[in-house]
Formats: structure tokens, sequence, C-alpha cells
């Protein structure tokens, strides 16, 4: 298999990984961009969960970005690692303060599992491309994900926190997209 096709894969697999696993979004995370009546059917322990994968994901994806040749995709990289790790003390946080608490499952899905080891083989170029792509639909994804619950969840507490995140995962995917155009 040449680069140019894991590139490929790693693009697509990240993407549909990006969701997690559990309730209606995962069991059809095909679509990017998620129906929201999908999304509402999301229990409060299964938005945890989805959460929690997505940000151990960007955690691990980014780690790998560290060896880019590009100082702008370093630097955007260690914001996303920064920036999920903080999201993931933060949905600690909250799921502690459920009745009754939710335990915090970052456990990635073999979709994602693939996704993180596709990537750890590219190098260069092809894996900063494939980043790039990646980053943007993983933060479509999950913005509509936060956006969806914000609004029609059925928790108070994590609807706050996901309105709270979708602010700021509206400003990644931004970063995302400019990313990308300086990149072409």
């Amino acid at each position: 298999m040449n680069l140019k096709t894991l590139a490929l894969l790693a693009a697509g697999a990240a993407a549909v990984a990006s969701c997690g696993e559990g309730g209606a979004v995962s069991k059809n995370v095909a679509s990017s961009s998620p129906h929201d009546s999908e999304i509402a059917l999301l229990t409060a322990e299964e938005f945890v969960h989805v959460v929690a994968a997505n940000d151990r994901l960007a955690v691990e994806a980014s780690a790998f970005l560290s060896k880019s040749r590009s100082d702008k995709m370093k630097a955007f990289a260690a914001e996303m690692r920064e920036a999920h790790k903080a999201s993931s003390e933060q949905l600690r946080s909250a799921a502690a303060l459920l009745t009754p608490s939710v335990r915090v499952d970052d456990t990635l899905n073999a979709d994602q599992q693939r996704s993180l080891d596709i990537v750890s083989r590219l190098s260069g170029a092809i894996r900063d491309s494939a980043f790039r792509r990646t980053q943007i639909e993983a933060h479509e994804t999950i913005l509509s994900i936060l956006t969806s619950y914000a609004a029609s969840g059925d928790n108070q507490k994590l609807r706050d926190f996901a309105s709270k995140m979708a602010l700021i995962e509206s400003e990644h995917l931004k970063s995302a997209r400019e990313m990308m155009i300086m990149a072409q």
C-alpha cells in the first residue's frame, strides 16, 4: 500500500471515527454530519463517551505532528493537544457531578484506533495533509454533536458543558480551515 492510499484511508477513518462509539450517532458514524435527531438520542453516558473518545483521539493524533516540518502545524497540533486535554478534565469534572455519576470512558473504538495506526505510519507532508483534513472533518462532527446536545441533551450539567465546548470547537474548526487554506 503506498503512502497516498494510506493518507486517504487515514482521512476517511479518522473522520468516521471522530464521533466515538455508543448510541444512535455512533451506530451510523459514516456521515460526517449526523442528523440532529440522531444526536438528540444520545444519553448522558453516551455523550460523555463520545466526547471523551474524541478528546483522546485528538490528543493522540496531535502527538504525531510533533515531527512536522511546518512550525505552524506543530503549533496547531500542540494547541489541539492541550485544548483537548483541558476538555477531558472539564468533562471529568462535569461527569463527576452527575447523579448518578457517569464513568468517563475514553476508550477508542476500532475505527479510531485504526486511524491512529494509519497516521502513525505516515510522515512528512502526507501526514500533515491527512491531519489537516481529518481535523476539519472531526471538528465539524464534534461541533454538531456538542451543539445538538447543548440544545436538547438529557442532562443540564452536560448541556452547559456542551454549550461551552461548542464555542471552543467552533474556534478549533476555524483554525483547522485556515490551516487548510494556508497549505494550498
